[in-house]
């Protein structure tokens, strides 16, 4: 499939460039086949929000976990490649431009250094208190429910 052989030339480049071990948590609808492509790294089934906390960086194409590791103050490469479809990409696009992650396209050769590398993800990690302030935790230290009767008051019965 061309997508992970995309994705496995990418993370050799990334584990090389930062000296660490790549550990892929496939996602639970991956099958075998897949992950033969992935081969040339640790494959594990352990679930990805429980590797979050002990990671240095995180590989991410789209994902609801992505605000585990914004929480998490985690270095983030957001990935994309036109194999995965136009809907992926735009999703994709707009987590890239809200937390300014350092994105790279594996369709296309990467060719950067360490520095500037860690500076694009120093930069994103910076903002990461403003997302979790407007995006996760919006209404402060109200709980979901809370926040869930309150809208519903709000956009029903005003």
């Amino acid at each position: 499939d061309e997508f992970y052989n995309k994705l496995n030339k990418t993370l050799i480049y990334f584990s090389n460039l930062f000296d660490l071990k790549v550990i892929v948590a496939m996602h639970p609808s991956s099958n075998e086949k897949n992950a033969s492509y992935l081969s040339n790294f640790e494959i594990t089934k352990e679930r990805s929000m429980d590797l979050i906390p002990e990671s240095e960086i995180i590989v991410f194409s789209y994902s609801s976990l992505i605000s585990n590791a914004v929480m998490f103050k985690k270095k983030i490469i957001s990935i994309n490649s036109y194999t995965m479809g136009d809907f992926l990409n735009n999703l994709i696009e707009k987590y890239r431009k809200s937390l300014n992650l350092f994105s790279v396209n594996i369709d296309d050769p990467i060719n950067l250094n360490l520095s500037q590398a860690n500076k694009k993800m120093d930069f994103a990690v910076n903002n990461y208190d403003n997302y979790i302030k407007k995006k996760i935790n919006a209404a402060g230290k109200m709980s979901a429910k809370k926040q869930v009767v309150e809208n519903i008051k709000k956009n029903f019965f005003n």
